[in-house]
Formats: structure tokens, sequence, C-alpha cells
């Protein structure tokens, strides 16, 4: 398997997480800050061993990219899919900065989580929405329907629109620094579930009319 630049950029990434964990584990304190509730504030505390779960848990999540494309239902198609290494290590940052709240917060600076994270999952979502219309049907990314999964047509126009609709949203998230904290998780269910139903069933939508033209 030859490694590109991007896997890499990834693995240092990990090793260097990782590194840091072994290198602070010895002198942290007791209790660790975990969990934020909506209003940015601590509610959630692990033991000092609790530090090393984000590197395993981006290590493994890598390790999947890598192994699942090999084993996948039209495994040309991902293994096609030019945005695929992109991908990989945007998934390494995004997972990696959750990492870096919680270092911050152990080294005792005063952080806002709410407008630390907003934007990068808004940044995270308007990626998505840029690299989904050019992927073809498959089983491991995208938009997976009954429908979506059934017809290439269905595929391509459903990924087309949640291409649009996923930059939408994640322009939103970035909009949600500017709202009250109490309502901000309710609008984050909202915007989440959202997407998915509608998606959902524009992909239905889709199916019915091509299946319908096909019938005339």
């Amino acid at each position: 398997m030859k490694l590109t630049k991007y896997d890499w950029t990834s693995i240092v990434i990990v090793v260097l997480l990782f590194a840091i964990s072994f290198y602070l584990y010895p002198s942290l304190p007791d209790e660790l800050p975990m969990h934020w509730n909506a209003s940015g504030e601590v509610d959630g505390w692990s033991g000092p061993s609790s530090i090393f779960m984000f590197p395993v848990i981006i290590a493994l999540v890598y390790a999947l990219f890598l192994v699942l494309p090999k084993i996948a239902v039209f495994k040309k198609n991902v293994q096609g899919f030019k945005h695929f290494e992109g991908m990989k290590l945007m998934f390494t940052l995004f997972l990696s900065s959750f990492f870096a709240i919680t270092l911050l917060a152990i080294l005792g600076y005063t952080i806002n989580v709410i407008q630390f994270m907003l934007p990068a999952i808004g940044l995270m979502f308007m990626y998505i929405g840029y690299i989904i219309p050019h992927i073809k049907r498959n089983y491991f990314i995208g938009i997976r329907t009954p429908w979506t999964l059934a017809s290439d047509f269905v595929w391509k126009e459903t990924h087309t629109f949640g291409g649009k609709l996923f930059m939408l949203v994640g322009v939103l998230f970035v909009f949600l620094i500017f709202v009250n904290p109490v309502y901000i998780i309710y609008l984050i269910l909202i915007k989440v579930f959202g997407l998915v139903a509608i998606l959902f069933v524009y992909s239905y939508l889709v199916w019915k009319r091509h299946r319908d033209k096909k019938t005339l």
C-alpha cells in the first residue's frame, strides 16, 4: 500500500498526539475535563488515562479509512474518489480539534468551547458539501438510502443537491456562535435531523420520478 502525503500528514498528527499524551500523563491531575455543555461549561470529568482516548480513536478511525475501501462493495468507486485522501486528513484534523480543546483546558487556558467548535463543525460540513457531488455510488461514503444505492441516477441527483444542502448547513453552524447558548443544542439537532430527513425524502422523490418516467 502506497502512502500519500495526506496519509503521512495524518500519521504524523496521530504520533504527535500520542507523544503529547505520554509526555503529559505523569503530571496530569486526578480529573480531566472531558465534556462541555451547550453553554461551554465543563460538565464531565475523567481520569488521567482518558487523555489517550483521542489519539486511540483517531488512529482507529484512520485505520478504518485505510481498510474499508479495499473490502467495500463498488470498491473501484471508492478508490477512484479523487477527494478520498483529503477527506481522511479532514477527519483526522477535525477529531484532533477535540484533543486540542481538552489539552488547553488541562493547561489552564480559559476557552470558549462553543466559539471554538461551531466553526470547526461548520467547516467540516462545508467541506463535505464540496466533495460529495464527486462521490460515485458505494456503500461506504455518501448519502446512502435504499434509493440512492439502487440507482446511479438517483445517487448523482441526491448528492448534487445534498452537496448544496451540506454547505448551507455548514454556514448556519458558523452563525450559531451568535445564538444564545441555551438554544444551540436544539438548533443543532434541528439542523442535523432536518438534513437527514430532507435528503431521505428527496432521494425517494427522485427515484419515484425517475421510475415513473421509465414506465411511460
